[in-house]
């Protein structure tokens, strides 16, 4: 990093854990992956919505 452009602030997850959210955030967040990966094997084993269900 130059001294042109000192870093300023802290990470996303000290900010997160600042405002006492850290836990909501990565726990959406883990929900969100976890869909995601189940949907995607859903349509590489050609099920509908309805037959996972």
């Amino acid at each position: 990093m130059t001294d042109n452009h000192p870093v300023v602030g802290g990470s996303l997850e000290n900010f997160l854990e600042d405002l006492g959210e850290k836990e909501a955030v990565y726990g959406a967040a883990i929900k969100q992956v976890l869909a995601w990966q189940i949907d995607e094997e859903r349509k590489l084993q050609a099920l509908s919505k309805s037959d996972m269900a």
